[in-house]
């Protein structure tokens, strides 16, 4: 690790301790003070948050998809296979869509099935005449969104139940002006999947019912806006975008950031909740990377004509050569 990017790991960790101790004690404080269940800024993140994970899901699908060729002695299997896998992540995208827009609607398999058709057939359309080498390259970066996917949900999922926190929003006090806040808890003392019904409000204001109750902590909003720093790796793979390198860390930050701060703002979670939903979604980011380019270092994979990747550090190809490369490619 360089001293630039140990520098960069330190001052996050601090920045995160620094929160957390503010959450340990105002927590509740902080959502008193600036819950609002009419923000259009809550509302709109509450839609928006989770989008980099479907999407994610996507174009992870559609670029594997490609990427499969007849010289793949499981071709025969592997292509039908992924085709379905596209369809599945546009049909499931359509319900995210469907669950976070419509309280109710007809025919809802209906809509799925033609929005995955449709949707999976676009997107094939529009990548039918894209570069094989460029596909390939880019399987590193959908198996780092599948990847990370699977085990930011699972974490999420398991925490949900362990703790079992109860939504500010379904407090008295996160639905009527000077309510009490019977059923809060802090949020290093989990209530391994134990409900107090009599602790439990409707969500008055913001006419949510009691089905996602105790599931506070931690935020799945703010770990699926994590995933979205998956592109960090396109640098290390396209040498054409590491002028821009700084921007793909940049970005993906204020996302994840505004979409944490709508989750308090929307009264759906506290500080602490989207501080460890934030650390698990852009953690496995990380972690997940590190180990994926150890992996195709060690069992040579850049190595191969197909995956001429620039995290071979036995290159003497310069940035701009490689870049030339790409271009014409």
């Amino acid at each position: 690790m360089t001293r630039k990017n140990l520098i960069a790991v330190i001052s996050v960790a601090v920045c995160f301790v620094a929160l957390l101790i503010v959450a340990t004690f105002y927590d509740l404080e902080i959502s008193l003070a600036i819950g609002n269940a009419d923000s259009v800024f809550g509302q709109f993140f509450n839609y928006l948050g989770e989008t980099p994970a479907y999407a994610g899901m996507c174009i992870a699908c559609v670029i594997l998809y490609r990427a499969v060729g007849k010289q793949n002695k499981f071709y025969k299997f592997l292509k039908p296979a992924l085709f379905v896998c596209v369809l599945v992540a546009f049909s499931w995208f359509a319900a995210f869509i469907m669950d976070e827009m419509f309280v109710e609607l007809k025919w809802s398999y209906l809509y799925m099935a033609v929005f995955g058709v449709v949707g999976a057939g676009l997107a094939l359309a529009a990548t039918r005449n894209a570069k094989k080498e460029t596909m390939e390259k880019l399987v590193i970066f959908a198996v780092l969104i599948l990847a990370c996917l699977a085990i930011s949900q699972f974490l999420v999922t398991v925490l949900k139940y362990i703790w079992s926190r109860q939504r500010f929003r379904n407090l008295q006090a996160g639905n009527t002006f000077g309510g009490d806040t019977v059923g809060f808890s802090p949020w290093y003392l989990p209530q391994l999947g134990k409900h107090d019904p009599d602790a439990l409000y409707s969500d008055v204001l913001g006419g949510k019912d009691d089905s996602g109750a105790y599931k506070s902590f931690p935020s799945g909003h703010t770990a699926a806006a994590g995933i979205s720093f998956a592109v960090i790796i396109l640098p290390e793979l396209f040498a054409s975008l590491r002028k821009y390198k700084v921007w793909f860390y940049v970005l993906p930050s204020v996302y994840t950031v505004l979409v944490a701060l709508s989750r308090i703002v929307n009264r759906a979670h506290y500080l602490s909740d989207v501080l460890f939903g934030g650390l698990i979604g852009v953690g496995s980011i990380f972690l997940v990377s590190f180990i994926l380019k150890k992996m195709w270092l060690k069992y040579n994979w850049c190595g191969a004509d197909a995956l001429r990747i620039n995290l071979c550090p036995q290159s003497s190809e310069s940035d701009e050569q490689t870049a030339e490369k790409e271009e014409e490619l």
